[in-house]
């Protein structure tokens, strides 16, 4: 009897076992799973954290930029009084200069490393700016100015400082772009009238005008060709002439063709 007991308590143990690993087992998944939660829960916190800390960042920048302007404070430098200002390179060479000419007008050059002129820029007496360009070997090539009438003007020359070109603008707005011989003779103007008409214009070596182009400010082209004395022989387009003269209509079309003679008398006309 007491065996048969002791038989069905060992028989008990035995199939209570797998209940309990299996009841170990159930308890252990349940823990990771509660680690693993709180896992993801501090890195929630510190999402959250880092996000306040953020927001903080922008509300500190918003309000900064809020805030009304520091006046600016003006710094002043100290006055250095002098007629001539040399600004040099680390070897004392010259690069730039500031002077006060005799006839109290400004200048201000800038120089290559030969000492060389190459950028000049002055007030003269009257008062009118101008800027000089030059060449390497410090021949003035480019020069713009400003009068006080208004005319502004831009000259370039040759390598032996002769005006080549002459581009103005006088006070009315009217252009006109003149090229010069090497004598510096006027020779060729282009125009715009502030009607809006323009004209080309030739001169011979007496700055006699010997040929033009125009079109006058209705649209009207003609080409006209004069001689030494500037008396018109030649007219293809529109023309006016004197009608005592003329000895045909005093307007011609933009069709037509005139001749004179030397004394001005009309000696053909096509249509008539």
């Amino acid at each position: 009897m007491r065996l048969s007991r002791a038989v069905i308590g060992i028989s008990i143990i035995i199939l209570a076992s797998p209940l309990v690993a299996g009841c170990g087992k159930q308890a252990t998944a349940a823990d990771a799973g509660v680690a693993a939660l709180q896992r993801q829960a501090q890195e929630q916190a510190k999402e959250i954290a880092r996000l306040s800390k953020a927001l903080e960042v922008q509300k500190a920048a918003i309000a900064e930029l809020s805030k009304p302007p520091t006046p600016v404070q003006t710094l002043r430098a100290p006055r250095v009084e002098t007629g001539e200002l040399a600004i040099v390179d680390k070897e004392n060479k010259t690069l730039a200069g500031l002077k006060v000419m005799p006839d109290g007008t400004p200048g201000f050059a800038l120089l290559n490393r030969d000492g060389k002129i190459r950028v000049g820029m002055s007030i003269d007496t009257a008062g009118d700016p101008a800027l000089t360009l030059y060449d390497q070997n410090g021949m003035y090539r480019a020069s713009l100015k400003v009068q006080a009438n208004g005319d502004s003007s831009l000259a370039l020359y040759d390598r032996i400082q002769k005006r080549c070109a002459l581009l103005t603008v006088d006070a009315r707005g009217e252009p006109m772009l003149n090229f010069q011989d090497q004598d510096g003779k006027l020779r060729s103007a282009l125009r715009v009238n502030s009607d809006g008409s323009p004209s080309l214009l030739f001169r011979d070596q007496n700055g006699a005008t010997r040929a033009s182009v125009a079109v006058g400010a209705d649209g009207s082209p003609a080409i006209a060709i004069l001689d030494t004395g500037e008396r018109f022989r030649a007219v293809l387009g529109r023309a006016e002439m004197e009608p005592a003269k003329a000895g045909a209509p005093a307007v011609r079309e933009e069709s037509s063709l005139v001749l004179f003679d030397k004394e001005g008398k009309l000696i053909f006309a096509a249509p008539k």
